[in-house]
């Protein structure tokens, strides 16, 4: 009914996937048999008994069970050539830092972030100096500026990646692209995945 090409797309997306409960865990179920190849589920929690009612993980046997271990072998039991990554960790408001240096952008995130009932943390004019020498590391970090800017500050945003981390960067020009790509693959990234609009290139890394 897709189409051989719709097919060889889902195959070829990767999807971020946050709780595997009551939603999540039919979610996850639909990713597996649409074809989607490479998924992440991140939960924090165990199947309970109260789960077993309105939950696919949640079967007697797997009771105590991490709820993404339990779902990721489901997936792959419908799909054997799925990908999934078990991530046992939640994402909490204290592990995300947002910051522009432009104030007119700051003003937009919040006023989406309202728009779309986000909370718990404040995005903030900033600019990539301003974080340099931080400790914290991150799963993923994400950068939506020039290339210049990109390779200037390459050093600072590779320290903020976790070692398997992710890294997406934004907001190339055509032209520019491959030389922001050389320079973090130098520094110890692959690019896994791009994408074009326009004129406008992304890509995103990942840290070996």
């Amino acid at each position: 009914m897709l189409g051989t090409d719709a097919v060889e797309r889902l195959a070829a997306c990767r999807v971020a996937l946050f709780g595997v409960g009551g939603v999540g865990s039919y979610a996850a179920e639909a990713l597996a048999r649409s074809g989607v190849g490479q998924v992440e589920l991140i939960d924090s929690d165990v199947v309970s008994l109260s789960n077993i009612n309105r939950q696919l993980c949640a079967l007697e046997q797997t009771i105590g069970l991490p709820k993404v271990q339990v779902m990721a072998e489901r997936m792959r039991a419908i799909n054997p050539a799925i990908q999934v990554t078990e991530r046992r960790e939640f994402v909490l408001p204290e592990t995300i830092d947002a910051f522009d240096f432009d104030p007119d952008a700051v003003m937009i995130t919040k006023e989406n972030m309202e728009l779309n009932h986000v909370s718990g943390f404040e995005p903030v004019t900033a600019d990539a100096a301003d974080y340099q020498g931080r400790p914290e590391k991150y799963d993923l970090v994400c950068a939506n500026i020039l290339a210049h800017l990109l390779k200037s500050f390459k050093n600072n945003i590779v320290s903020w990646v976790k070692p398997g981390g992710y890294l997406a960067l934004a907001g190339i020009l055509e032209e520019e692209f491959l030389s922001v790509v050389d320079a973090y693959t130098a520094l110890g990234f692959e690019l896994i995945e791009a994408e074009t609009l326009k004129e406008w290139r992304s890509g995103l890394f990942r840290k070996k």
